[in-house]
């Protein structure tokens, strides 16, 4: 908008003025403020798409984020951007999501799925009405933030022996995100799975998709290996 101004005083000479006809002046003023206008301008924009990008990614080692399929420690992994939607006043907003996901390299012989509550659950379950049929770690900070629904519940006893409980603690307290701390961690007999978001389109200031992926893996991946090392 200032650039469009900026743009019109140098070109025609003239201010525009709120419910009123142009006022003109003088060539030299009109070329003083409407260059001064779009100098303004120019560096805002110059601030908001490419010397932001350089900070951001000098400070957070951000980069460019690729769908991607590997293997580390012959275990599958997965890098997705998901695109999904939310709504607000009935208005679907476009959101996107980042998914993470390792693939254990032994599957677990027994069922086993591990959520991470939402912040109602948490707040149950600190007021002691969550905890009924709650398969117990005995670790207080991972009780009352995950969910565990286990088929035979003493094999809860292997993953707190091999440190897997531990782990997915120290992650959930300090784990490194993709972008923002927008994420939560899941867990079945399969697979560690890792989403980010939402995200608004509008926050997405740049393109592509920036971020870091490969600390939020790595710890993904230790997770999977303690699992995989677990005793059955």
């Amino acid at each position: 908008m200032i650039l469009l101004i900026g743009l019109n005083i140098y070109t025609t000479s003239s201010l525009p003025q709120k419910n009123a006809p142009r006022m003109d002046i003088p060539e030299i003023w009109a070329a003083g403020i409407g260059g001064f206008l779009i100098i303004i301008s120019s560096y805002s924009i110059y601030s908001l798409l490419f010397r932001s990008e350089k900070i951001e990614l000098s400070q957070k080692g951000f980069k460019e984020l690729r769908n991607f399929n590997m293997k580390i420690s012959e275990m599958p992994c997965s890098f997705q951007v998901v695109w999904d939607s939310f709504y607000i006043n009935r208005s679907a907003v476009p959101c996107f999501w980042y998914a993470l996901t390792v693939t254990l390299k032994n599957p677990t012989p027994y069922s086993i799925k591990i959520t991470r509550r939402n912040k109602m659950r948490i707040f149950l379950w600190k007021i002691g009405i969550g905890k009924k049929g709650d398969t117990l770690t005995g670790n207080t900070y991972f009780d009352s933030r995950f969910w565990v629904k286990m088929q035979d519940q003493q094999h809860i006893l292997s993953l707190i022996e091999d440190g897997t409980i531990n782990r997915i603690t120290h992650f959930d307290q300090n784990y490194p995100p993709i972008r923002k701390k927008f994420g939560r961690i899941s867990i079945s007999e399969s697979c560690i799975k890792y989403l980010e978001g939402p995200y608004d389109e509008q926050q997405r200031i740049f393109d592509p998709h920036r971020g870091n992926v490969e600390n939020t893996l790595t710890e993904l991946v230790i997770i999977a290996q303690r699992m995989n090392t677990a005793k059955n």
